[in-house]
């Protein structure tokens, strides 16, 4: 289990940078997209630490909790960088 973790992890590290390298290559009014889209996998890339790393898949509502608070703080994020 802790395999396949670790390997969806550092696929997805492989993509966020793809995606960082990749924005100057975007137009000038779709770069803020790969900004986004980096703030997407470190979302996607936390839920999989909390589920298999500590082990908060044998607490559901735990994980859904910090999901929550994880996808609030994302939102935030997302905010002030557009806001930018």
């Amino acid at each position: 289990m802790l395999e396949r973790a670790w390997i969806w992890l550092m696929g997805l590290s492989l993509a966020a940078t793809a995606v960082a390298l990749g924005q100057p290559l975007l137009p000038n009014g779709a770069t803020w997209l790969a900004g986004l889209m980096v703030l997407a996998i470190a979302g996607l890339k936390a839920r999989i630490i909390l589920k298999d790393y500590l082990e908060l898949a044998e607490a559901p509502q735990i994980l859904r909790g910090l999901a929550f608070a994880l996808s609030l703080f994302l939102l935030a994020a997302a905010g002030l960088y557009l806001a930018a």
